[in-house]
């Protein structure tokens, strides 16, 4: 039974071996003309492969003006960021509780609840490819 089975598995190797060989024979450079003179046969194939690795955009500062507010109160709030691949950069706003006048830019104003307590603010930035995410805390007293 081993037997049997070495002498398959050798001839399936041949075979493999004669189909890879007929396949790179037919990828050669030479081919006969009609007067059985050699002839070179050249192709030339250009492939360029490009590799784009993003960098994530760096925020660098997240701010609310002022940090502690009178419920109903008002905050400005800025977010500033940096990509250093120079892609567009796009800012979204998200707060725990409270409005904003905006949840798109880089700068927003938060109105305080009547509720007293402490509220983040988060500022998300994407390039369109990744995302960071920072954020300020704010007290309502």
């Amino acid at each position: 039974m081993k037997k049997n089975l070495f002498i398959v598995t050798c001839k399936m190797m041949l075979v493999l071996l004669a189909i890879s060989t007929l396949l790179l024979l037919s990828c050669g450079s030479e081919s006969s003309s009609p007067s059985g003179s050699a002839a070179t046969d050249s192709t030339t194939s250009n492939t360029t492969i490009t590799s784009s690795t993003n960098s994530k955009p760096t925020i660098k500062s997240v701010t609310a003006n002022p940090t502690s507010v009178q419920a109903n109160g008002s905050v400005s709030l800025s977010c500033t960021a940096t990509d250093s691949d120079n892609d567009p950069l796009t800012y979204t706003w998200s707060v725990s509780g409270g409005s904003l006048s905006s949840t798109e830019g880089q700068t927003s104003t938060w109105t305080a609840p009547a509720t007293t307590g402490n509220y983040t603010a988060t500022c998300s930035v994407t390039d369109g490819k990744d995302t960071v995410s920072g954020n300020v805390s704010i007290t309502v007293s």
